[in-house]
């Protein structure tokens, strides 16, 4: 195809001079050659007015009073990420492209796994203990056509910085990163190591990570890291590299030594990224990884943190860019950076591994990779379309909106000054990312900042398995269990169940011919789905004497070829309720509603139209109440390529 060519014989005017005003001169003219599309994820649209109103982000104030289109974004059914950035690239509901939550569940065993990525059973070799692997991976299940799809048809260089739901990463006629949905460097989706220097584990039940205690010998220790599975190995045992720590006898400081990298650290220091190497067998390379680590202490005890372990840009080892050579050019311009879908540590800080200040330095370090790149990108950025993404402002709004909210039941109003002002600092930094792209662009560029939903408090947990169990549509098997250890893969009586929850905002009925062992029958699933439906709309919360939320049948949200793949019922969950995070996986609890504790404190899982995205455009749309789906048709009509309108369920906003 050949590459498109723009015209560019008019005189460019930069949007944003040194000391000046904004001064959006072609506002609603369709004169323009390239498209900058800043995604960041989260932004709630009453906490940008707020911070815009105050003073503290100056560049969005200008931006917005001289754009083309300022305000409210519709979201999608449920307003999840992957779900709305689907919607995104594609220009279509979730009916069509078949992302309907963070979790899917495999019909044929109800097993739940992440939604945007199947992973293709391979055929292997086995000889003796040792297993060659032949054929397999892992493809996307999002479907229709991608938005860089219809760009490279025409010719147009388009470039895609950490999109979410694009791992493994595609890409056409430009380039791409990987973002949300792309694992550590063992398949996971990030699972830290603790090293405590004591006799007992004070975490005995934490999950997803490892706590490792020792006492010292003669000040030095000595543990194993570990790293992915042994892909040549039947057993699949863990790849594992060695960790040496000598700690100085008198002063605050250590020797820390990881496979063949040595450093010298004090107390409180965080390293850069470290280099870890996993070797399969003799004569093959094995796989690049790398960790972060931070000294908490070193008198009178040791403790360390030791970050997932991530796959290395800079090896390349692991492809995590299109083409595969990308995320190692940009690794060189900017050194290594977190390559993690979601970045920043939640799991750790949920856990208990990190503090609130400890997280937020690690979080801190994340934008600041994420800035430097944006500076490259920007830089060479002189046609087509840019998209770049910022995670900060959705992972820290989850874990730090109860630290400024003083109405949160978790507000702590001993909490440090820092951590009080840490929200808003991060969107003060989203004003400086706007400000350095609005320095870089011309007015013949059409720049769009958007965010796929907003954010409020979460201070409820609704237990659905447990209601669905208590109001007699899923029994368990009649051996008592600690309801803690219930799971719906061994405990459920599945010649008794009708309905069942996984993931964050569906539930499925047991349906005859789909389930494993589905009672339901197809001829009566739809009186049972409209009992559910009214039940749960009638079901209030005892202590806030509020509604659940709405229950929305899936055959009225969606349509599309990919709608027997969606649970059968959405949630859309009253404002500061969402679905606990053991119902999640199919777990269970005592009642059927808690008080959040989790520093886990804000959310959007929600009724979507209290939670819309932002949309802020440099030059005129349609407002005629635009949504997620409409930015891929948009984006194309802007750029001049042509595109069936039947592609889309979206419509294009240019004018």
């Amino acid at each position: 195809m050949k590459r498109r060519t723009f015209l560019k014989g008019i005189a460019a005017t930069p949007l944003l001079s040194k000391g000046s005003p904004i001064n959006i001169l072609l506002k609603g003219s369709k004169s323009i050659d390239k498209v900058l599309v800043l995604g960041m994820d989260g932004m709630e649209m009453s906490l940008l007015r707020r911070f815009t109103e105050d003073g503290s982000m100056p560049t969005f104030k200008r931006f917005m009073q001289n754009s083309g289109y300022s305000g409210p974004l519709q979201t999608t059914l449920p307003a999840l990420s992957p779900v709305a950035w689907s919607s995104f690239i594609t220009g279509c509901n979730p009916g069509r492209h078949g992302i309907f939550d963070f979790v899917a569940r495999d019909a044929a065993t109800v097993s739940p796994y992440l939604s945007t990525a199947i992973t293709k059973e391979g055929s292997s070799f086995d000889l003796g203990n040792w297993r060659l692997p032949l054929s397999g991976g892992i493809e996307q299940a999002r479907k229709e056509k991608a938005l860089w799809e219809h760009l490279a048809a025409s010719g147009v260089p388009n470039s895609f910085f950490r999109l979410p739901g694009n791992y493994p990463c595609q890409g056409a006629g430009g380039k791409a990163l990987s973002g949300m949905g792309t694992p550590d460097l063992t398949g996971g989706y990030g699972s830290a190591t603790i090293f405590l220097e004591r006799e007992d584990n004070p975490f005995p039940d934490i999950k997803g990570s490892r706590v490792i205690v020792q006492q010292a010998n003669n000040f030095s220790f000595e543990f194993s890291l570990e790293g992915p599975p042994n892909p040549y190995k039947v057993d699949s045992k863990a790849l594992e590299v060695t960790v040496k720590i000598n700690k100085d006898p008198s002063n605050s400081a250590i020797k820390l030594s990881i496979g063949d990298q040595t450093l010298i650290l004090e107390e409180k220091q965080w390293t850069a990224w470290i280099p870890v190497h996993f070797s399969f067998i003799a004569g093959i390379s094995g796989a690049d990884g790398m960790v972060q680590c931070y000294v908490r202490s070193v008198h009178p005890k040791l403790e360390i943190y030791i970050s997932p372990v991530l796959i290395d840009p800079l090896a390349n080892s692991i492809p995590t860019s299109e083409p595969p050579a990308y995320a190692q050019e940009l690794a060189k311009k900017i050194g290594r950076f977190n390559t993690l879908g979601l970045p920043a540590d939640t799991k750790s800080l949920s856990s208990g591994l990190l503090s609130d200040e400890e997280y937020l330095v690690q979080a801190k370090s994340v934008l600041q990779e994420n800035m430097n790149a944006l500076d490259v990108e920007l830089s060479e950025f002189s046609e087509g379309l840019l998209f770049f993404y910022f995670s900060s402002l959705d992972q820290n709004q989850h874990m730090l909106w109860r630290c400024f909210d003083s109405t949160h039941p978790l507000y702590d109003p001993n909490a440090s000054p820092e951590l009080k002002s840490a929200v808003k600092m991060f969107y003060v930094e989203m004003d400086n990312a706007l400000a350095r792209a609005l320095a870089k662009v011309d007015s013949r560029t059409l720049v769009l900042v958007l965010s796929d939903h907003g954010f409020l408090p979460f201070t409820r947990e609704f237990q659905l398995n447990t209601w669905l169990q208590q109001q007699g549509y899923l029994v368990l098997h009649d051996n008592a269990k600690d309801v803690s250890e219930l799971s719906l893969l061994s405990d459920v009586d599945w010649s008794r169940t009708r309905a069942y929850a996984l993931g964050f905002s569906g539930f499925y009925l047991n349906l005859k011919g789909r389930e494993p062992h589905g009672i339901v029958e197809a001829s009566k699933a739809g009186v049972l789905l409209r009992e559910l439906s009214d039940k749960l709309a009638k079901t209030l919360d005892p202590e806030t004497g509020l509604p659940v939320g709405r229950a929305v049948l899936a055959t009225e949200a969606y349509n599309g070829s990919q709608l027997s793949k969606s649970p059968d019922i959405i949630m859309a969950y009253t404002p500061g309720v969402r679905v606990s995070d053991t119902s999640i996986l199919g777990g269970f609890a005592e009642t059927n509603f808690t008080p959040r504790t989790n520093k886990w404190s804000a959310d959007h899982c929600m009724e979507p139209a209290k939670v819309p995205g932002v949309l802020i455009s440099s030059h005129a749309l349609s407002q005629s109440n635009p949504a997620i789906w409409d930015l891929a048709p948009t984006i194309l009509a802007a750029l001049g390529v042509g595109a069936d309108a039947q592609s889309f369920d979206g419509r294009s906003l240019w004018v």
